[in-house]
């Protein structure tokens, strides 16, 4: 959790007044996008479920890379595929 918490503190996205929007990825996924002032941004995802799910990432982010910068998660580098376990979170940045 602290290194969650560090993560947080040095990501401009995160500033209280970056704006926000809620994104519609899947029915077990609270997804957030956060932008910074300068253009910056993150999405938060998280398995609000039970179950592992699998999430491609493609839909938020488009074709290219990204980078997980806190939370968990296991990415199949080849078929760009999220997966989380139950209840677990990441937060990935372009």
């Amino acid at each position: 959790m602290r290194k969650a918490l560090q993560a947080r503190s040095s990501e401009s996205a995160f500033n209280p007044i970056a704006a926000q929007r809620v994104l519609e990825i899947a029915s077990k996924i609270f997804a957030l996008e956060r932008i910074s002032a300068e253009g910056k941004k993150v999405v938060c995802l998280h398995n609000v479920s039970s179950e592992e799910i699998q999430i491609s990432l493609d839909q938020p982010f488009g074709k290219g890379s990204f980078d997980i910068f806190a939370g968990g998660g296991k990415v199949s580098a080849t078929e760009n595929i999220l997966e989380l376990n139950p209840y677990e979170f990441v937060w990935l940045r372009r």
